[in-house]
């Protein structure tokens, strides 16, 4: 997995061609008679990532792909953005989509598209509340029942791939920003644990079950074993609150994340395939 947006996930042969970043503070100059003004910083503004995607129907179907996004950006879904390594983003927007149609059949059909999608990060302020409307209400409007749409096996095992990589990143976060840990903070780190091994657990499960996604994933399964032990170790320094293991053991966290995302790079690319989608 390269990247991760909500329910949109770059990986395999659906890798971003690229992704970009702006980072930018804002400083205020106050006037000063006789000189120049001095400057002074006000903050920093909000955090905005472009992502250009390639789709074509060699391996999944385009037109699929961009309502998707589409569909989030209308909505105003708010996603956290997660990259491969575990390393979380913060909460993000899409505020616009730009698709050019590479190459279409005589009848219009899409069968290549690019897509340029801008992200904006999604900063929320205590003191702003947001106003209830009763109009839409007051309407009676007539409720519906979401279609549920049955997800893929291998889509499965990348949610709970994804899950358990977002938890132990996580999970180091708490075991890092502090040299001496509270009893809370032991407590919060077995609780992330125990999410994390369910996460691993219930993609093994799933991997078992699946004969072709086990077949292009040879080491995958083994992958599995070294992050459940990996978790184990820390689970049980932070039991005995002991930070000197702790530490070792999300060294050895490290490591096996390492080779449980080098190990699903096959399962990815089956995922991304016509019969992964399937």
């Amino acid at each position: 997995m390269f990247l991760t947006f909500g329910n949109i996930t770059f990986q395999g042969i659906k890798l971003p061609t690229s992704f970009e970043s702006s980072f930018e503070t804002i400083y205020g100059q106050i006037p000063i008679i006789g000189t120049k003004p001095v400057v002074q910083g006000i903050g920093e503004k909000l955090d905005e990532h472009d992502i250009t995607a390639y789709f074509h129907t060699d391996f999944c179907t385009p037109r699929t792909e961009v309502n998707a996004m589409q569909a989030m950006r209308k909505s105003g879904t708010v996603a956290y953005l997660v990259d491969g390594t575990g390393k979380n983003y913060g909460r993000f927007v899409i505020t616009t989509l730009q698709e050019s149609k590479v190459v279409c059949l005589d009848n219009g059909y899409e069968t290549a598209i690019t897509v340029q999608i801008h992200l904006l990060e999604y900063n929320t302020n205590a003191s702003v509340f947001k106003q209830k409307g009763s109009a839409l209400a007051s309407q009676n409007p007539v409720k519906v029942t979401p279609i549920a749409l049955k997800a893929s096996v291998g889509a499965l095992i990348n949610a709970d791939v994804l899950s358990a990589t977002q938890a132990s990143a996580t999970l180091q976060n708490h075991i890092t920003e502090s040299s001496t840990p509270s009893a809370g903070k032991y407590q919060q780190i077995v609780s992330v644990v125990t999410s994390a091994k369910a996460s691993i657990t219930s993609a093994n499960a799933k991997v078992e079950a699946t004969k072709k996604v086990v077949f292009r994933a040879m080491n995958l399964r083994n992958s599995f074993t070294m992050v459940n032990s990996a978790l184990d170790d820390v689970k049980a320094a932070a039991t005995i609150k002991n930070y000197n293991d702790l530490l070792t053991a999300n060294n050895k966290l490290t490591d096996s994340l390492y080779y449980m995302n080098k190990s699903y790079a096959p399962v990815a690319a089956f995922i991304g395939s016509r019969e992964g989608g399937e």
